[in-house]
């Protein structure tokens, strides 16, 4: 009986983990080619791995080990004024170290090592933080 309750308890933990809302991935997505990146962003997405351009700040990033493979480290970004969580970890295929936010939009290069003299070929994920 305590195998049956104990196997039902691991399966439930990890549906319940696995069905997580506050995705990034699960959020309203654009493709920007970077000719079309606010300003702003142009300005600090070669230089910051987190900013929030907002003033005052509305975003804080978290990163923190997971809580089982304790290898594996997770990144959160928390909306201060309500306190709900984006977490990153649900992304799928390439993307860069690079997070910016402005306004209520958080975008993300699409490349890994991304640099100025070549910032025409490179494409943005806009996500609204909603």
């Amino acid at each position: 009986m305590k195998n049956s309750i104990l196997t039902f308890s691991i399966f439930l933990s990890i549906v319940l983990y696995g069905c997580d809302s506050k995705g990034v991935d699960r959020l309203e997505k654009t493709i920007l080619p970077y000719s079309e990146l606010p300003i702003e962003v142009k300005q600090h997405i070669f230089t910051n791995d987190f900013i929030d351009l907002n003033d005052p700040q509305k975003y804080k990033q978290e990163i923190k080990q997971h809580k089982f493979l304790r290898w594996i480290y997770e990144t959160e970004i928390h909306r201060i004024s309500d306190s709900k969580k984006f977490k990153m970890k649900s992304l799928k295929g390439e993307w860069g170290y690079h997070l910016i936010l402005l306004n209520d939009y958080l975008y993300i290069p699409n490349h890994y090592n991304i640099y100025v003299k070549d910032s025409l070929n490179y494409n943005f994920s806009r996500f609204k933080l909603e």
